[in-house]
């Protein structure tokens, strides 16, 4: 199964996130994890519609995410009708952190202690999709470097 048409269209709405996130910092503001995870399924959604694909997009509530660690799912039929799903969860490493790490990833929920990746890969394991962060930043391009060299993630 072939998914260039995917990649590309992953690659448009990461460029995308990018100007957002630059406009947002320029003007002071503050584009929260929510607001990129609206605009991305939008985007995706669209680009279904548009272009035809085999793709089915999910959003879930807040409420949803805390119960399964989830922000969108992505299911990609295949020609055989059988379907690929990713279970994602986005995450944003913040300006000003001076290790540069993405310490969101250690996330407890309140209530029961659980962290956020463990329900995302419940989840995912148990509706038969693939877990996956997906990392988004705008900002300085110097604070790139890190995270490709290998930054750590905080414990």
């Amino acid at each position: 199964m072939k998914l260039d048409w995917l990649v590309v269209l992953m690659d448009e709405i990461a460029v995308t996130t990018w100007d957002l996130l630059e406009l947002s910092r320029a003007l002071g503001d503050h584009t929260s994890e929510p607001t990129i995870t609206e605009i991305s399924a939008l985007r995706l959604r669209a680009a279904n519609a548009v272009r035809g694909y085999s793709l089915r997009v999910h959003q879930f509530t807040q409420l949803e995410e805390r119960a399964n660690g989830a922000h969108l799912e992505l299911w990609v039929e295949t020609r055989t009708g059988h379907a690929l799903g990713y279970s994602i969860q986005a995450k944003r490493l913040f300006s000003g952190t001076k290790t540069k790490n993405y310490r969101q990833l250690n996330e407890r929920d309140e209530k029961t202690g659980d962290y956020q990746y463990e329900r995302l890969i419940a989840h995912a394991t148990a509706v038969g999709s693939i877990p996956m962060h997906v990392f988004y930043n705008g900002g300085d391009i110097e604070e790139v470097p890190a995270l490709v060299a290998g930054g750590v993630i905080a414990s």
